[in-house]
């Protein structure tokens, strides 16, 4: 009931409670559990899933993944919450995102993955991490980017 009045005021709090508690457990919903093991559910249930939960739960659920160094499921939820088109570029999911795959893929695949990513927007995430005192994921992505440059031979950014 409370939920319902502060959403007719334009306040959506309790919106975050409210997703959590509709489901038997933080994380017991079937989209997120086909998503964090690699499966590919139904596009619709997973924007469904998307737009419920919110960035903001999902940013948590992605940095608890992230606490408990399961970069790698926090690299799948991240991504799929940066290519959401509802989120706009919200929470930084790309820039996570990115910070999850310096940890967990090879050389060879995490320039594969940053190649596309203009020098500005890397600039933009670096100095996002620095200001958030995550040191060692601005650290990670200066150098990835960095080496990306001095490979490709492009000096554009590498000063």
């Amino acid at each position: 009931m409370a939920h319902d009045i502060l959403q007719a005021r334009g306040n959506s709090q309790l919106h975050t409670l409210l997703t959590l508690v509709g489901e038997n457990g933080v994380w017991s919903n079937s989209t997120l559990c086909s998503l964090l093991s690699s499966d590919i559910p139904n596009v619709e249930k997973v924007h469904e899933f998307l737009s419920r939960e919110g960035p903001e739960l999902l940013h948590m659920r992605i940095k608890h993944l992230i606490k408990l160094k399961r970069m790698d499921k926090a690299a799948i939820l991240a991504k799929i919450c940066a290519e959401f088109p509802e989120f706009g570029g919200k929470k930084n999911f790309k820039q996570i995102y990115l910070v999850c795959l310096c940890e967990i893929k090879p050389q060879q695949e995490l320039m594969q993955e940053i190649k596309e990513v203009d020098c500005k927007e890397a600039l933009d995430m670096i100095c996002n991490l620095e200001s958030e005192e995550d040191e060692k994921g601005a650290l990670s992505l200066c150098t990835a980017f960095f080496k990306r440059q001095l490979l490709s031979g492009d000096a554009y950014c590498a000063w």
